[in-house]
């Protein structure tokens, strides 16, 4: 799993570590999502079928906003999308590799 950020670049790697969940169902550091202050309207729908889903993540590298990787007019992916996948993406997979020093082989992965 990567995190991109929008006109900044690639802030992290890690590793999903369970299957999706709706929001309502996620647990973090012992409670619901609901017990933590979360500045966003996650939970509109949260009772119904138009319910947003959350995957815990192990971050294996991350960087502050301010470090994300990133190279001009290099044809690195990008995409809108909340899942989208590196598969075909061998340049940004080797960027990242080499910015974030880190191997994506070495990596499980779980389908989410």
């Amino acid at each position: 799993m990567v995190a991109y950020l929008k006109k900044s670049g690639y802030v992290g790697i890690g590793r999903v570590i369970n299957k999706a969940v709706k929001i309502n169902d996620f647990i973090f550091e012992d409670k619901s999502l609901r017990h933590h202050q979360i500045k966003t309207n996650t939970f509109n729908n949260a009772e119904n079928e138009n319910s947003e889903y959350a995957v815990k993540i192990d971050w294996i590298k991350t960087v502050d906003s301010n470090l994300a990787k990133w190279k001009n007019r290099s044809g690195l992916f990008t995409s809108q999308l909340i899942k989208a996948s590196l598969k075909e993406q061998r340049a940004t997979k080797d960027f990242l590799e080499e910015q974030f020093d880190i191997k994506f082989n070495g990596l499980q992965l779980v389908d989410i």
